[in-house]
């Protein structure tokens, strides 16, 4: 065409769209002048195992059909955490034994500068000892993460998650 296009902000469309996250829309700035390109980035970060599908689109004022690029992805298993959960039991008040968890990278691929941090800072958790921080994973190595807990009053109860980071985290 030969006049400028009106774009509007690009969308993520799909049932597997949440798998997929719009970084920056170039787009969306100004008038597309003829000749002219624009970028949307988009990052792929799934909530689950398996492939994933999702449509990237772009209103033209005008147009009643959107730009569209069809997207694509697959969550992998990247980590092997073995035991999956520790149990502490009844733990007097003082900090319990620590408890180990292997972490294996599974993924086939090297996994740069992985972390470890406990969800929440209140649950008593406390990472004891770790392999696991800032470390490069090839496939099939692993890590040790030493986890205890501190009973702050009688019959506390409390649960929390391990979160694996990478360097795209």
């Amino acid at each position: 065409d030969s006049e400028p296009l009106e774009l509007a902000p690009a969308v993520l469309r799909g049932a597997d769209a949440t798998g997929f996250q719009i970084v920056s829309d170039l787009c969306d700035d100004a008038p597309l002048e003829p000749g002219d390109a624009c970028s949307v980035w988009v990052r792929f970060r799934p909530q689950r195992l398996g492939a994933h599908s999702a449509t990237l689109e772009i209103e033209v004022d005008g147009d009643p059909e959107p730009l569209s690029v069809q997207l694509s992805g697959e969550g992998i298993s990247w980590l092997k955490v073995t035991p999956s959960a520790l149990d502490f039991a009844i733990v007097p008040l003082m900090v319990s034994q620590p408890q180990d968890v292997v972490v294996e990278n599974v993924s086939g691929r090297t996994i740069s500068t992985l972390s470890v941090r406990l969800g929440r800072i209140t649950s008593g958790f406390r990472i004891a000892a770790t392999t696991c921080r800032w470390v490069t994973l090839a496939p099939g190595g692993t890590c040790r993460v030493s986890v205890a807990f501190a009973s702050r009053v009688a019959g506390y109860v409390s649960e929390d998650v391990l979160t694996f980071l990478n360097r795209a985290d």
